[in-house]
């Protein structure tokens, strides 16, 4: 189950709201998802660097310099992608109704024709989820995926001759994860994932480059396992008291979360685990802190039972904000059902000097998962 978690928390007003969807989860290489609609799973992350020259100055915006794509020397045709649970994503292969969608951050930086000897543009931006969009700095203005190509961003379109300096530096990046969505017509059963690449490509296949982001030894299974989670969708932690101290607590609230998990015929050994992905980031890069959006201060959460360590707001042993698979429990295939309550106990706490007065906010997701 995935839960956006949407929290103002605040030296004066704090409030807490939860949005919940299925999920699942992986297990060394196979990731098994059971019945549900939409994003049912997060996981394998990834971050590449790409660089060298493009050995060819001519602009061609299929061959794109931030790409993901089936092929490694092109972008991939817009076809190539399915509707699935209301998401265009990636078919997987041997799974009816199944598919994948990265969620990715990317830059690159290369030379024009005219140019000197150092990177003198940019173009970054977004792929997959929540939508592929970037920034080109030679356009001066947003740009998207290119036409008929998915999961591609180019600095501009059309064809340009003589664009790049062809032996100029050009360096791309690419850091991400990968979503499983699902239209609930999903059986049981099992597929393969294909090699995806992330690129950055030339007009001359000497000047291609790439890296695999997604392996192809991941087998899918899918069970008729399925969870469901109830827990508090709104949490106002009040007026609190203004702390500049780093570390101190400025607020606590105790919420109970319940999982019910059930499963029909085929039934399988499985761990229940929550997954917390940042939305408004970490504080410090910490993984137990959820930065608030005003900076200044962060969000803990501690569950109870040994789940996590302490989400005392000067530690860091709480639960992680990082997509780290936590453990709740287990069900055996001996068992058709299984209910774990919990308590999860979040602290609003200070960063210091820094901290604002009046509202803020913070959010997170929260997978509720299987392995």
């Amino acid at each position: 189950m995935k839960q956006r978690l949407i929290k103002a928390a605040s030296c004066s007003f704090t409030c807490l709201m939860l949005i919940m969807q299925p999920v699942a989860s992986p297990l060394a290489e196979t990731i098994t998802i059971g019945k549900g609609t939409g994003i049912l799973w997060e996981g394998l992350p990834f971050n590449a660097t790409l660089s060298g020259p493009l050995d060819n100055s001519t602009f061609i915006e299929r061959y794109a310099l931030l790409a993901i794509s089936e092929n490694s020397g092109v972008c991939m045709a817009a076809s190539k992608l399915q509707n699935i649970g209301g998401y265009m994503a990636y078919p997987i292969s041997g799974l009816s109704g199944v598919g994948l969608i990265p969620r990715a951050t990317g830059t690159a930086s290369y030379v024009r024709d005219a140019g000197g000897s150092t990177p003198d543009e940019t173009l970054s931006g977004t792929f997959g989820l929540p939508e592929t969009k970037g920034f080109s700095s030679y356009k001066g203005g947003s740009v998207l995926s290119v036409s008929g190509y998915a999961w591609c961003l180019s600095v501009t379109s059309g064809y340009l001759a003589s664009f790049y300096l062809s032996s100029g530096p050009r360096t791309a990046t690419l850091s991400g994860s990968w979503v499983l969505v699902a239209d609930g017509t999903q059986q049981t059963g099992q597929g393969t994932l294909a090699p995806i690449y992330f690129g950055s490509f030339s007009n001359a296949r000497s000047g291609d480059k790439y890296a695999t982001i997604l392996p192809s030894n991941i087998n899918l299974r899918v069970s008729t396992l399925e969870c469901s989670v109830s827990t508090p969708t709104s949490i106002n932690f009040g007026y609190v008291s203004r702390d500049t101290a780093a570390g101190a607590e400025l607020a606590l609230m105790p919420v109970q979360l319940t999982a019910t998990c059930g499963q029909d015929s085929d039934r399988i050994n499985a761990n229940i685990n929550l997954q917390f992905r940042a939305i408004s980031g970490l504080y410090n890069n910490e993984p137990s802190r959820l930065a608030l959006n005003q900076g200044g201060g962060y969000i803990t959460g501690e569950i109870d039972g040994g789940v996590t360590g302490s989400g005392n707001c000067r530690a860091t042993t709480g639960l992680k904000f990082d997509n780290t698979a936590i453990k709740l429990g287990s069900i055996t295939s001996a068992e058709s059902s299984k209910t774990l309550a919990n308590q999860v106990t979040w602290r609003l706490c200070s960063g210091g000097s820094s901290l604002p007065a009046g509202a803020v906010t913070a959010s997170t997701e929260m997978l509720v998962t299987f392995n």
